[in-house]
Formats: C-alpha cells, structure tokens, sequence
C-alpha cells in the first residue's frame, strides 16, 4: 500500500507546490499594481485630467493580466482537486477529506477574487471620466479597499493551497522504515540539541498504550483522530538551558525545564518560517501571554466535541472547509494547549494553519499538518524500543 501510494503523492506533492508558487506570484503582482498605483506616477496618470489616453491604458491592461493569471489558477486548482477526490491520497481518510475541503476552500477565494478585480477594472474607468475631485477621492479610497480585500484572500490561500503539502509530509513519516526513524532521533547524534532553534514547536505524539492510561490525552485523540494531543514552544533561557513554553493540565503557562521523554511519548519537532520581525515579535507576545497567568481550560476542551459537529455540518452545506468557534466560550484567560500556541504566533502575525486566522480552535493534529512550518526531527528514547515496538506503536497504523 505504501510503494503504490508513495509515487503519486510524490507527483501531486509537485503539483500542489507549483499551484502554492503560482498563488504567491499572483499576489506578488497584485502588491505591485497597488504599490505604482498609488505611486507618484501612478497617481498622476490615474488623476491628472490631462493625462494620456494610452498610459491610462497600462492599468487596465495589468489588471486584466492579473485576472487571467486568476482565472488560470482557479482552472488548475480545480483540474489538482478533481484529481485527488478520485484516488486515495493518504492512507488516513481524515486528511483525504480536509486537503479537499481546503481546496474547495481555495477556489472559492478565488471565484471572490475574480469578482474583485471586475470591480477594480470598473472602478478605474469611473475614476478616469469622473470630473467631481471629491468622487474621484471616494472612488480611490474604494480602489485601495478592494485591492486590499484581495491580498487578503489571496494571503489566505497560501495556506488553503499549501495544506497539501503538511499532509503529505505526514504520508511519508508514516510510509519510513525503522533506520529513518532512528536518524531521526535529534538525540542520538552528538550536539543533537543545536539542531533546535527558539520557536520551534515540539508536538506530542502518544503511543496507543499510553493513550490508554492518561485520560486527557485519550479523549483529545478520540475528538481529533490524531494520536499527537499536545503541543509546545522550545525556547533556550537566558542561561541557555532548553525549556518549555506550554499551557496544560494543572498549570498555568510558563517556562518549563526539559526533564525527558516519557516511555510511549515521542516529540515532533516543526520551524515555522517566521520572518526576522515576527521572531522578534513573537517573544514579545509570549512575555505577555506569560505575564497574564493563562490557565488550562477544561472547559474548551468539553467544548470541542459539540463545536467540530456543528462545523462539519456547516462544512457539508457550504462545501468547503469551515472552523467555527468554540460554543464553550472565547477567554483569553484560560487556553488549551494548540490554542496557546496558535494564539501567540497569530498575534505576531504569523498564521499556523489554515484556521488560524478565524477560529481559536486549532489543535496539534492540524498544527502538524501545517504548510507554513518545517520538518526539524523527532526526540524520544529510542533505548526503551525494540525495532518491532518502534515500527508497530511508531509507525505501522499510527494516526498523525
């Protein structure tokens, strides 16, 4: 199953990637076209009633350029999403049906963008041949509205696109044999540790035995489908010693010394591509986070199950991928731990997942399937696995 499946997810891994580069050209384009739009020269040749027919031409047609480039996207993410709903892409159901939905999602972005730079065309013209310099204005500001709204939609789509990617980087841990796995191991190597960088999130992946005896844990796998129920922040102290940035059961959010693994627990290590100014951000927000004594909530947690049901209908009707929020409540004063983690990079500006930027209810199973983060390694104790415990409880039937 694994040699039949790993060729075309190879194949279609390069096609989504071609679909996500094509989505940041467009939107690089689009960023361009507002920036001499509004430049000095643009403004005079949009503006000036002077000036001439032709150059008025030039914006126009950059518009229509970007919305054919558009509507090529659209066709090709439609033909990429035809594709994979007719084959079994992942081994695990659960990530066929998002990477669809999130597709779905994409296109839908794009048929509004579509729409969008209708509106910008139009909007050019009735600048150009309005004579009142008050509507012109009004007609500007709306200008820079909707350019702006589709820069949005198109940054949104970056990650609609890319969701691809995170799920198929979860098919090839699950289709590696047990030497991969240990290569892995960041702590098997000498000077393992510096492979970690501050920022990078470390999930925690629950073997089934475990699962059985920590209750939590247990029930964040039931409501999830994932066998990875918790996430975290790894950072080094002033005194660079490795610590831990986590909410979870029992204490409040903190700094948290490294004390080991523990027997059936391994570590997922994931970067996020953050920027320099995000980085320097993040600690910021962090600091503050820390400083307002966020508590577990038990509470969310018992809420998740009623609020996933309630977005899988809304998903089904709308067809498209749906997260709404959590009916338990929306405290900043109590999180659960993805949530943590979500809500510190969101405020830096950085958007983990696809749901990152609407809903609060992100957990790690969709944190690991992210295609705005790097693969970094594993930490575990491969010492107290024999190879047949590691490929059974590590990886033959794992859910990720």
């Amino acid at each position: 199953m694994a040699a039949q499946l790993q060729r075309p997810l190879e194949e279609l891994t390069a096609e989504n990637a071609y679909l996500a580069a094509a989505n940041a050209q467009l939107r690089t384009s689009l960023e361009r076209f507002r920036a001499y739009l509004f430049s000095s020269q643009g403004r005079k040749l949009l503006f000036e009633k002077k000036g001439e027919k032709e150059e008025i031409l030039i914006f126009s047609q950059k518009i229509q350029a970007i919305t054919k480039f558009n509507d090529e996207l659209r066709e090709r993410t439609f033909l990429f999403l035809r594709k994979i709903s007719k084959q079994n892409t992942f081994s695990q159901p659960r990530h066929h049906h998002q990477a669809l939905a999130y597709l779905q999602a994409a296109r839908h972005q794009q048929r509004k963008c579509k729409s969008i730079f209708q509106d910008v065309a139009q909007c050019l013209v009735q600048i150009r041949e309005q004579p009142s310099p008050a509507r012109r204005s009004a007609l500007a500001r709306q200008l820079r509205r909707l350019l702006g709204n589709a820069l949005h939609l198109l940054e949104e789509n970056q990650l609609y696109l890319g969701d691809f990617q995170g799920r198929s980087r979860i098919e090839h841990y699950i289709n590696q044999d047990y030497e991969s796995l240990l290569q892995q191991n960041i702590i098997r190597h000498p000077g393992g540790w510096r492979r970690l960088q501050s920022g990078d999130i470390w999930l925690s992946f629950k073997t089934l035995s475990f699962l059985k005896r920590e209750t939590i844990s247990h029930w964040i796998s039931r409501f999830t489908g994932s066998q990875v129920t918790h996430a975290a922040l790894f950072i080094y102290d002033s005194a660079m010693n490795p610590v831990l940035i986590h909410s979870a059961q029992d204490v409040v959010a903190g700094f948290y010394r490294i004390k080991g693994t523990i027997e059936g627990e391994v570590f997922i290590v994931l970067r996020p591509r953050l920027n320099a100014e995000q980085r320097v951000a993040l600690w910021r927000v962090v600091r503050e986070m820390i400083k307002k004594k966020i508590g577990f909530s038990k509470l969310k947690l018992v809420g998740v199950l009623p609020s996933l049901a309630l977005s899988r209908i809304v998903s089904l009707f709308s067809g498209r991928a749906v997260t709404l929020g959590n009916i338990a409540g929306s405290s900043r004063a109590a999180m659960f731990c993805s949530e943590f983690i979500n809500e510190a990079f969101r405020n830096c500006g950085f958007y983990l997942t696809p749901k990152s930027r609407h809903s609060s209810m992100v957990f790690p199973s969709d944190i690991i399937a992210s295609p705005a983060v790097d693969y970094v390694g594993l930490i575990f104790d491969d010492d107290k696995f024999t190879q047949d415990r590691i490929m059974k409880e590590l990886v033959k039937g794992v859910k990720i």
